[in-house]
């Protein structure tokens, strides 16, 4: 399995300490990062699509944590802060504690 994006800007600009993630977070500039290195085979998605797996998106002005499966989005939470959206999704998907 290959690394997502995300792990490779942990290592680049956070020491490689995954409970820092939130960081990342400050500046909504990171989901466009994030989504020009994105892949298919990914689980993590910043942007809305088709695939399965578990969803950071922004929608208008607010920010948007979901897991989707077939197409079907489930649990979804919304969040007026990109920053607190982040907490949320990577605490919600068991990679920070």
């Amino acid at each position: 399995m290959t690394k997502q994006h995300i792990d490779v800007l942990i290592g680049e600009r956070l020491g490689g300490d995954r409970s820092r993630v939130v960081e990342l977070f400050e500046k909504e500039e990171i989901l466009d990062e994030l989504n020009r290195h994105s892949r298919i085979e990914d689980w993590f998605h910043f942007t809305p699509r088709s695939y399965d797996g578990a969803y950071l998106v922004k929608i208008r002005n607010e920010f948007s944590c979901f897991y989707q499966e077939k197409g079907r989005v489930q649990a979804e939470s919304k969040f007026s802060n990109l920053k607190e959206a982040a907490a949320y999704f990577f605490k919600s998907e068991g990679y920070i504690e």
